[in-house]
């Protein structure tokens, strides 16, 4: 593609304007003046044809994958190449993926921006432009570039993610125990003042005296976060605070000296990550996290509890990232996590909504509009409550957190297991 630079308008109005007028004024010189024009033609012509020839030897080069975090201003660098070089200045256009915001000039090699979505982005092209040899022209092209923009979610402004951060040191945080532990540790003999369920009968019997058993806290415990990405999560915009939530707990179990783990299902699982610790976990997670979207389908809870009674070796604190207001499908999930709480101890976070309360509770209804609006708010509190009393009646916590503090509220919780030592 070519397009007509500013000094073809001085030509055109410097030499062929003229030119023009004189075959007008002089009709006996046409043919000579219409030579003229057919040469100016032919050195126009062919100074674009170079310019053709000369933008069909540059190559873009990007780097292949941008890590880049939301809402951070980032920046990217294009490598123009010709074969063989040439010293002439080329201007170039990124073209960036939508949902990010340009910053500064549109035209150079290194292109600044702000990613607003989450996930993972592509750029296919690049626009390069030239001036042809005798600058008459602006020659353009369209170059293939194969970059891919990886754009994670900002924890930067989470305040609890920021001290976990800070404090890596599980000991660096002190807080009273209770109980003894659930972890055997050894056999010694009986002291007094030690209680009748300590004792190992089996050990007193092989050695004919008095034998008690010792635990100890557990000081490595598994925690895995499961993460529904089905139209119940995406329907209610719950996805990017389920994604920072499930970072922060792995922060948290981090800092706690727990191992952490990630399962993300909807009709089916689509990643499973087993708990691990260290800095190469948390990249996974990250990693496994940055790019889920929410799917049109319903979640299948069958098939979630089965894989995790599969797969889960050791007992373990699974955090269930989901919404439960289908009456249908809340049923189902209360149904089948009861097999899951025979072994595991299970936490499931119910998101406050302002529109989901009693009747009679919030601001005073103005039109028959808000009327309507209150009872059906109202029908779904009632079959909450009632799926959260039967969640608990089988040791299942429930979380009642605010969207915008997901993942802060979590960590509460799993604090407060911690000390309990429930898991």
């Amino acid at each position: 593609m070519i397009a007509p630079a500013r000094a073809l308008f001085v030509v055109a109005l410097l030499l062929a304007l003229p030119v023009c007028t004189l075959i007008g004024l002089d009709p006996a010189r046409a043919p000579v003046y219409d030579l003229l024009l057919l040469l100016l033609v032919a050195a126009l012509s062919l100074d674009a044809w170079m310019g053709l020839r000369m933008v069909e030897r540059y190559s873009a080069t990007g780097p292949g994958i941008v890590r880049v975090t939301q809402n951070v201003p980032a920046e990217m660098r294009v490598d123009i190449e010709s074969h063989p070089p040439a010293a002439r200045s080329v201007r170039v256009s990124v073209q960036i993926p939508a949902g990010f915001e340009r910053e500064g000039d549109r035209i150079g090699q290194t292109v600044k921006f702000i990613a607003r979505e989450r996930g993972e982005h592509q750029v296919r092209r690049c626009d390069i432009e030239i001036n042809s040899p005798a600058h008459l022209w602006l020659v353009r092209r369209t170059l293939p570039l194969e970059t891919e923009f990886r754009v994670y979610p900002d924890m930067r402004g989470d305040k609890t993610a920021a001290a976990l951060l800070r404090r890596r040191d599980p000991g660096s945080h002190r807080f009273r125990q209770l109980g003894r532990g659930r972890e055997f540790e050894r056999l010694r003999d009986y002291l007094p003042g030690d209680t009748f369920d300590e004792v190992s009968w089996k050990a007193t019997a092989r050695r004919g005296r008095p034998v008690v058993r010792v635990f100890q806290i557990e000081r490595t415990q598994e925690v895995y976060v499961a993460l529904d990405v089905s139209r119940l999560s995406g329907r209610h915009g719950a996805i990017e605070d389920f994604v920072k939530a499930a970072l922060l707990l792995g922060l948290a179990a981090e800092s706690q000296g727990d191992k952490f783990g990630l399962v993300v299902f909807s009709d089916r699982v689509h990643s499973f990550l087993r708990a691990a610790q260290g800095k190469a976990q948390y990249s996974a997670c990250r990693e496994v996290l940055y790019r889920v979207r929410p799917q049109p389908v319903s979640p299948d809870f069958a098939e979630l509890f089965t894989f995790l009674q599969l797969n889960l070796r050791r007992r373990a604190l699974v955090v269930f990232l989901t919404a439960l207001d289908d009456p249908l499908l809340a049923e189902t999930f209360s149904r089948d996590l009861t097999l899951l709480t025979r072994r595991h101890l299970a936490v499931v976070a119910s998101l406050n909504d302002p529109d989901v309360q009693p009747v009679f509770e919030g601001a005073a209804p103005k039109e028959a509009g808000d009327i309507y609006r209150s009872l059906a708010g109202h029908l779904v509190w009632t079959q909450l409550r009632e799926t959260e009393k039967k969640l608990e009646r089988h040791g299942v916590i429930i979380a009642r957190v605010d969207p915008e503090r997901v993942g802060a509220q979590l960590a509460e919780v799993y604090a407060n297991i911690k000390r309990r030592q429930l898991l």
